[in-house]
């Protein structure tokens, strides 16, 4: 196998264990956009813009459901 062939199958691991944060982090920050649209106040984007960043780039599950 080459190093090529590890790097991916590694990439594909990360993305089946953390595909929820990037989905939450995707709504976050799409909740922070549509709350700029009517207003003009872009503090809730930049709040919101924090939370999915650090939860598009942590590297373990936090909605991983715990027996």
């Amino acid at each position: 196998m080459t190093k090529k062939e590890k790097d991916a199958r590694r990439f594909k691991r990360y993305i089946r264990r953390t595909w929820r944060n990037k989905m939450w982090a995707g709504i976050w920050l799409l909740t922070g956009i549509l709350s700029v649209l009517p207003d003009g106040d872009a503090t809730w984007l930049v709040f919101t813009l924090i939370i999915s960043i650090g939860l598009f780039f942590t590297r373990e599950d936090l909605f991983k459901e715990e027996p």
